[in-house]
This record gives C-alpha cells, structure tokens and sequence, in this order.
C-alpha cells in the first residue's frame, strides 16, 4: 500500500470555519440596523432577522435585512481574516440565490476580522462582479 500526502487547502478551510463566519454575520447585522436607523428607518431595523442562525444553513444567504424602501434586502457574508483580495466559496444553492434575487441580493465581504476589520458590499448575481472558478464537483458514479 502506497500512501500519498495530502495538501491542506488552509486558505478554503480558513473560509469554512464557522465561528469566523458567525462573528462577521453579527458585524452586519450590527451594521444594517445602524444603516437604518441613521436613514430614519427605526421600524425597519427592528425587523431584521439572522436567517443562518435562527433557521439554518440552506436558504442562499445569512441575513433578511430591509432596503430603506422598505423592500427585502438578502444579504450573504463572507468573513476572512485575511485580506479583501482572498477569494470567497459558495455553493451552488448560494449562486443561484444571487442569480434569482439578483436587484436585492447583497454579498458583504468582511476581512481583516479581528486586525483592522473591514468590509465592502456588493449588489446582484455573483455573475455581475466575480470571476467563478469549478473547485469540486459532486460525482455520481454509473
């Protein structure tokens, strides 16, 4: 038996780590009952909900946030501790998400957590401003 080593891909399991994700997820829920609030949308801040941690995983993005007209606002965070310039993972179900609620889908990108911690958001389908890579594929054998 021959065994070969196996490369860590640290930078996807950096990504995938949970508890990083959580604490990105609570900055922008933080931030969208700030954002308004400050546009004078007190009733609508009170009615943002953290679908990933009430509900779970699955439904293609992390938070239901209010547009300032009063519209729905889907927002995925991706949370590194790295730079801006590191890419993100998602899922097929995550892409599609974008795709069909592509005028109120926002992804927030949060890096340098816990150094100088930053963020940026961007509007519409992954399409519309990334560059999409195949890493795995799920292969049903024949």
């Amino acid at each position: 038996m021959t065994f070969r080593p196996v490369k860590i891909n640290y930078l996807e399991k950096e990504q995938n780590n949970r508890a990083l994700g959580e604490e990105g997820e609570r900055l922008i829920v933080e931030y969208e009952k700030w954002r308004l609030i400050k546009e004078g949308k007190e009733s609508l801040a009170e009615q943002i909900k953290w679908i990933s941690k009430e509900q779970g995983d699955g439904t293609g993005f992390d938070i239901l946030s209010k547009n300032a007209n009063g519209t729905d606002r889907y927002i995925e965070v991706k949370t590194t501790i790295l730079s801006k310039e590191t890419p993100i993972f998602l899922t097929n179900n995550e892409y599609k998400f974008a795709a069909s609620k592509n005028k109120n889908f926002f992804l927030y990108r949060v890096f340098n957590f816990n150094k100088h911690t930053q963020f940026f958001q961007r509007n519409g389908s992954y399409d519309n401003y990334s560059i999409l890579k195949p890493q795995t594929y799920k292969a049903y054998i024949t």
